[in-house]
């Protein structure tokens, strides 16, 4: 039901829309297998979902810098999160996920994630906990679009 629910919620924005079909459903069957996953969910609407793999620092610098590595990882197991799935209908809702995903990643130093923009760029993004949860992040949130 979970995938399902995410399939639906996250084809409709551009930034997954264009994914192949193969590699996407892989990763968000992963995520769900993994319980490293949630939804936001307001009335009867989705409104917010995140899904992240646990990983090594050197496997999350490949993922996040698009290293062939970073498709054979387990997803389970090291001190660093991987934000591959992530969108927010507000701002709200953003800062919902991100303090969730914090509060869910305890014993994760560092998460990594990637914005990717309607026209196709993306832009890397590291955050580390411990500088975040003492406020001084430096304004970067791992978003997706």
């Amino acid at each position: 039901m979970a995938l399902g629910l995410a399939v639906e919620y996250l084809m409709k924005k551009p930034a997954f829309a264009r994914l192949p079909f193969g590699h996407w459903s892989r990763v968000l069957t992963g995520q769900i297998r993994r319980g490293h996953y949630f939804f936001v969910i307001r009335g009867s609407e989705v409104v917010g979902f995140c899904g992240w793999a646990i990983m090594t620092e050197s496997e999350a610098e490949a993922w996040v810098t698009g290293g062939p590595a970073a498709t054979e990882v387990s997803g389970s197991a090291g001190d660093c999160g991987v934000i591959n799935a992530w969108s927010a209908e507000t701002d709200e809702v953003n800062q919902f996920l991100l303090a969730e995903v914090v509060s869910r990643g305890k014993g994760v130093r560092t998460l990594y994630a990637k914005r990717e923009y309607a026209d196709g760029r993306s832009r890397p993004l590291r955050l580390n906990i411990k500088k975040y949860e003492a406020g001084v992040a430096g304004g970067e949130t791992p978003v997706g679009a």
